[in-house]
């Protein structure tokens, strides 16, 4: 081995270097700088100045492959493709249910009585307790009676008269008939013994007939409901004058029946049809009425369809019977009414956040070849909880969008994920 001193360090007992022993010695310049003393360069030992020389030239090549390494990165990123997004689909199935029609509607009596006075005249009574449920012929207004029990009065003294007249007048026509077969009596006056009997039995039909009106008056002046139901207020107490006849007579109340009860709605074209087809084969319908937030339902059926629609709104009105025996529901409240047109039939259901709107039209989008997004305009039907019925437009074993519709559009490709099916 060599005997010459070690230039490493002052490990191992070894004698340090001369930038060790007196450190001020580098401060006027940098390493091997220009601005070192030359005495200083010189001092340097050989493998210092290439280790940092090596050092040097492995920055620069490292700085000019990164530079070249982000020149190629750029190029490299925009010619890769972006990774298509994932978006929910479902595919599309029919599932068994019945076929119902939805309606909004409104209660109504199955036979409302609006009260007029018949006749005229002052109201002496108002027995009945205003709004509560009374008896077919229960008296309800009664108006002073004695003007027309005088005319009643007349009316049968009159028919007397005329049944005497009558009487007579046979009488003197049986003896002219007994006297011209012995030509007794001249035919002029046989003729008009005749007449005379037919002018009396003119006059007492008359007088009869004026009877019967006389006796119809003083009926009138006892107003009685004539069917069952619920009264309304009074609109004339006693002591007021009013005025009779059939259109013009005072309204003294209302009466209106609620058991059974009539619950009236509109239908469009499509369900008049559906309706009138099944009332053509003889089918009962059925239906469901809830009325406001009464989470339970009364069953009625279908008594009535328009026999023609509205040319100008295209509707007609139907008609459901409902029972209400233990008259807790009044004419006039809303209702929501689902008709039950048929049992459970196969329909394809998506949900409410597939469907997107675009000019007035439904679509949904449907999931094609290479996974690309096609636009698909659908017809709706009822809507089920938070899915709709969908008429016309899609197939089952299709696979359709049935979420975030604004963060795709058709033509993009996707990565469909499949969701399961949600319980209505």
């Amino acid at each position: 081995m060599s005997n010459e001193p070690s230039q490493v360090g002052p490990l191992h007992g070894h004698e340090p270097l001369p930038e060790a022993r007196n450190p001020s010695a580098a401060q006027p310049g940098t390493s091997d700088g220009p601005g070192s003393p030359p005495d200083a360069q010189a001092r340097r030992p050989a493998g210092w100045r290439l280790l940092r020389f090596l050092v040097a030239l492995t920055a620069a090549g490292g700085a000019a492959l990164l530079l070249a390494g982000c020149s190629r990165s750029k190029a490299e990123l925009s010619a890769i493709p972006p990774t298509p997004p994932e978006v929910p689909v479902r595919q599309v199935a029919e599932q068994a249910v019945p076929d119902r029609l939805e309606f909004t509607g409104q209660t109504a009596s199955a036979h409302q009585v609006d009260f007029r006075a018949r006749v005229g005249g002052y109201v002496v009574n108002v027995p009945y307790t205003e709004g509560q449920f009374v008896a077919a012929d229960t008296l309800l207004f009664e108006i002073d009676s004695r003007p027309f029990a005088a005319v009643l009065a007349r009316a049968e003294a009159e028919v007397t008269r005329t049944k005497a007249a009558a009487r007579l007048a046979r009488q003197e026509l049986e003896r002219a008939e007994r006297l011209a077969q012995q030509d007794a009596i001249a035919l002029e006056e046989l003729e008009r013994r005749r007449t005379d009997l037919e002018t009396a039995g003119a006059a007492l039909a008359s007088a009869v007939a004026q009877k019967e009106a006389a006796a119809l008056d003083m009926e009138f002046t006892r107003v009685k409901a004539p069917v069952s139901g619920r009264v309304g207020r009074a609109l004339v107490k006693p002591g007021n004058l009013i005025s009779g006849g059939d259109a013009n007579g005072t309204l003294l109340t209302t009466l209106v029946t609620v058991d059974p009860l009539h619950v009236l709605f509109t239908v469009d074209e499509p369900a008049h049809r559906r309706l009138s087809a099944l009332r053509a084969a003889g089918e009962t319908i059925r239906a469901e009425v809830r009325l406001g937030d009464d989470p339970g339902s009364m069953d009625g059926t279908l008594d009535y369809l328009a026999p023609a629609l509205d040319a100008r709104s295209g509707t007609g009105q139907a008609r459901l019977v409902v029972n209400n025996t233990d008259g807790r529901l009044s004419p006039g409240l809303f209702a929501r009414i689902t008709v039950i047109a048929q049992s459970d039939q196969p329909r394809v259901l998506v949900p409410e956040t597939a469907l997107g709107a675009l000019q007035g039209s439904r679509y949904v989008l449907v999931v094609g070849e290479d996974n690309t997004l096609v636009h698909r305009p659908v017809l709706l039907g009822e809507r089920r909880g938070s899915e709709r019925i969908i008429t016309h437009g899609l197939s089952t074993g299709e696979s359709i969008v049935v979420n975030g519709l604004q963060r795709v559009r058709p033509g993009m490709s996707v990565q469909p994920v499949e969701v399961a099916l949600a319980s209505n």
